[in-house]
C-alpha cells in the first residue's frame, strides 16, 4: 500500500512466484469500511481483463486508501412541542448508508414523526444519507382528552358528590370514585350513563362520560314493650 495506510487495514497479498510468460490474474481489490480502494495499478505491465502475462522482471502493484465522507445527524423539536428529550445521535453515516430514525415518546402526546429541516412531508425511517448533514425536525400532536361526571340517581339521599378533575385519553383504564357514607343507606354502584351493570372501573372511550350512582335506603325494625299478665298499672 501507497501511505497513509488506515489502521486495521487488511495485509496486502502475499508475494508471489510466477514463470516468465505465465498468465497471472490480478488479486482481488481488498475492502474496508470507512475507506474506498484505489484498485492495484501496476508498474511495468500491461493488465488486460484482470490478467497480465508474467514479463521476465518482477511486478509491483500499488494501491491506496481513501477515507470516505461521512456526515451527521441532528435533531430538533417544532416550536409548540412538549418538553420531552431531543434524541442525539453521535454516529457519521457515509452516502446511501441507511439511518434508523428516533422514535421519541411523551406521556399525553402522539409523535407524528420528523421532516427533513422542517419541510416536506414527513420521513421514514430508515433514511438513506445523501451527500451532506442533516437535520430532522420533529412534530407532535396533543393526544384528545375527555372528562368524568358523577350525579345521583332521582330519590338519592342527600350526600356529597364525587368530583374528578383528571382528563383521561382514549384507552386509558381508571377506578370510579368511592360514594360517601350515608346513614341508613346503602350505596349500590355506579353506572354509565344511569343505565347498564354498576362497573367500578373503566376504560376510557372517545367521549366524556356521567357515572349515575344508586342507592338503597336500608330496612328499619320498630321496637314494642308490654307488660305480663299480672302486672301493676
Amino acid at each position: 500500500y501507497t501511505e497513509p495506510v488506515p489502521d486495521n487495514a487488511p495485509n496486502p497479498p502475499e508475494k508471489k512466484q510466477y514463470k516468465v510468460g505465465a498468465t497471472v490474474n490480478v488479486e482481488p481489490v481488498p475492502t474496508m469500511k470507512g475507506y474506498t480502494f484505489s484498485g492495484w495499478k501496476p508498474e511495468s505491465v500491461y493488465v488486460r481483463n484482470n490478467r497480465f502475462i508474467m514479463p521476465c522482471w518482477n511486478v509491483v502493484f500499488e494501491g491506496s486508501w481513501t477515507k470516505n465522507p461521512t456526515y451527521g445527524v441532528t435533531y430538533e423539536y417544532a416550536t409548540g412541542s412538549p418538553a420531552a428529550e431531543v434524541p442525539t445521535d453521535g454516529n457519521q453515516y457515509e452516502k446511501n448508508e441507511s439511518v434508523t430514525l428516533a422514535a421519541p415518546t411523551y406521556t399525553g402526546y402522539t409523535f407524528l414523526g420528523w421532516k427533513l429541516n422542517g419541510k416536506g412531508g414527513f420521513v421514514a425511517s430508515p433514511y438513506k444519507m445523501g451527500c451532506g448533514s442533516v437535520k430532522f425536525i420533529g412534530y407532535w400532536e396533543k393526544n384528545p382528552t375527555f372528562g368524568v361526571t358523577y350525579s345521583y340517581a332521582d330519590g338519592s339521599p342527600t350526600a356529597v358528590v364525587p368530583t374528578d378533575e383528571t382528563q383521561y385519553e382514549k384507552d386509558q383504564t381508571f377506578t370510579l370514585k368511592t360514594a360517601p357514607t350515608v346513614p341508613g343507606y346503602t350505596f349500590l354502584g355506579w353506572k354509565l350513563g344511569g343505565a347498564g351493570d354498576y362497573i367500578t372501573s373503566y376504560k376510557m372511550g372517545s367521549a366524556s362520560v356521567n357515572f349515575v350512582g344508586y342507592w338503597q335506603k336500608n330496612a328499619t325494625y320498630g321496637v314494642a314493650y308490654s307488660y305480663a299478665d299480672g302486672s301493676p298499672a
